[in-house]
Order: structure tokens, then C-alpha cells, then sequence
């Protein structure tokens, strides 16, 4: 496996955490309940990212070491019509790998090469990158992400001013992707490429051998001795073949 481990997430979250990823929180982006229990659980979320970024800090400030996380979790859209969505979200910090002679942090390369994975092994499809910006991303440290010429998400390091919310003092890195595109890229067939035809010159010959008119079928069983009944009889039936070989194009039978 990639290492990963699932995190479980509220799909009813407050304002202020949605504020906190720097995600707009107004009617028009959000669908909210209208009669809350809580004020913490006010919106339903349109992103992973406020429960995967929570979970995340609260794993480093634990002193674990290496945060490898994944969500497969519902999202909701105000966006007419108002719908939901399955998104598979990835965050990733700290230690990715150590051995005695050096230690490597997590970085936006390793989250690219875990998508790069998933989305090969899903749907057979190389992915393709673009830059790509978001509130939530550090400058010029985002990714927007395509299979099949389909778009699959965003990815891109969380903004230090986001994780300062979370009290988090790390780097944190952050995918989400969509469901239903991973699996529409699936789907398709895969593309069939044919290579060019050879830039040969065109055959103006008969492909047929050339047989010499001296080649009959007493030259060809010259010398062998047959003890078979049969050797008159192929005799004849090489005679007529070669006869046929050396006939002219416009003469010769379609089978030959």
C-alpha cells in the first residue's frame, strides 16, 4: 500500500473553520442547516480540507512523527442545483523517510508521486499537472490535476497563515480529488495510438519469387532416391506449380 491511513471527519462543520482554510463561507457557496444544535456544526462542508488539516496539527502536536492521512468523504455544493459530491482528500507532513544516512521531509513531490499512483492504478491513464492557485495554497505551490483530459482536483502545500490557525508549525501538504472523475476516467477506453505507416517507397514489383524456366521437377528430385509410388505424382504437381510461377502477372490464377 501508499502508507496511508483513513481519517473520519464531520460532515457538519462551523463557519469559522471554513474561515480558518480561508474558504468562502457565504449562503451562495454553502448549504447550512437551518435549525443547528451547535454553532460547531452549522455547514455542511464543500471541502475535506478543515477536517483533514485539524486532524493533521493534532497528529504532530502528539509528536507523531510521520502524518500520511486519507479521507474518502461526502461534500456538499450550494451551487444551483445544490448537490453532493464524493471527494477523496490526502494530506500528508512531517518525516517521509529516514535511513542511516540522510532523512526526507514530505513535499509537494511526494504527494504528486502518491497521485501519480492512484490515478494509474485507477484508470490506466498518465496524470497530467498545471500550475494552479487557491486561498488556501502557498504561492506558486499548487497543482491542478487531469487523466484523460478530465479534471481530478487540486494539490498543493496549505499556506503557513492556514496551519498558524491550527497551531501547527509544520509543512503540510494537501490533495482532493473527485470521485466521480476518477471513475469516469476508468471508464473510457484507453486511447489506441497507431504508429505512422514507414516512409517506404511504393512496391512496383510483383511480389511473386522468380523462378528460373529451368527448374522442373526432375531437376529439383535429382539425385533422391524415393521408394514411394508417389514420386511420379509429385513430380507432376511441381511441374505445374512452377509453371504457374512463371507465368506472366496479368495470366497468373488469384490464388497465386
Amino acid at each position: 500500500g501508499a502508507g496511508l491511513s483513513q481519517a473520519m471527519t464531520w460532515a457538519l462543520i462551523s463557519a469559522d473553520e471554513l474561515a480558518r482554510v480561508d474558504w468562502p463561507a457565504s449562503a451562495a457557496q454553502c448549504l447550512r442547516v437551518a435549525n443547528p444544535l451547535s454553532q460547531d456544526h452549522v455547514v455542511l462542508r464543500p471541502t475535506l480540507l478543515p477536517g483533514l488539516a485539524r486532524a493533521v496539527a493534532k497528529n504532530l502536536s502528539l509528536g507523531v512523527p510521520s502524518v500520511r492521512l486519507f479521507e474518502l468523504g461526502t461534500v456538499f455544493q450550494a451551487t444551483p442545483p445544490a448537490h453532493h459530491a464524493q471527494r477523496l482528500g490526502i494530506a500528508i507532513a512531517g518525516l517521509w523517510e529516514r535511513s542511516w544516512q540522510q532523512r526526507r521531509e514530505a513535499d509537494l513531490f511526494r504527494l504528486k508521486g502518491l497521485l501519480e499512483r492512484l490515478v494509474i492504478s485507477s484508470t490506466r491513464a498518465p496524470i497530467e499537472t498545471r500550475p494552479a492557485s487557491a486561498p488556501w495554497t502557498e504561492p506558486g505551490h499548487a497543482l491542478e490535476l487531469f487523466a484523460d483530459g478530465r479534471p481530478l482536483g487540486l494539490a498543493g502545500e496549505i499556506a503557513a497563515r492556514v496551519l498558524k490557525r491550527f497551531d501547527c508549525a509544520q509543512r503540510v501538504w494537501f490533495a482532493e480529488l473527485s470521485v466521480d472523475a476518477l471513475r469516469q476516467a476508468a471508464a473510457a477506453p484507453p486511447p489506441i495510438s497507431t504508429p505512422p505507416p514507414p516512409n517506404a517507397a511504393p512496391l512496383v514489383d510483383s511480389l511473386t519469387p522468380h523462378v528460373p524456366p529451368t527448374l522442373t521437377g526432375e531437376v529439383i528430385f535429382e539425385g533422391v532416391e524415393f521408394r514411394s509410388p508417389h514420386v511420379a505424382f509429385l513430380k507432376t504437381c511441381l511441374d505445374d506449380a512452377l509453371a504457374r510461377l512463371m507465368l506472366p502477372t496479368d495470366q497468373k490464377p488469384r490464388t497465386w
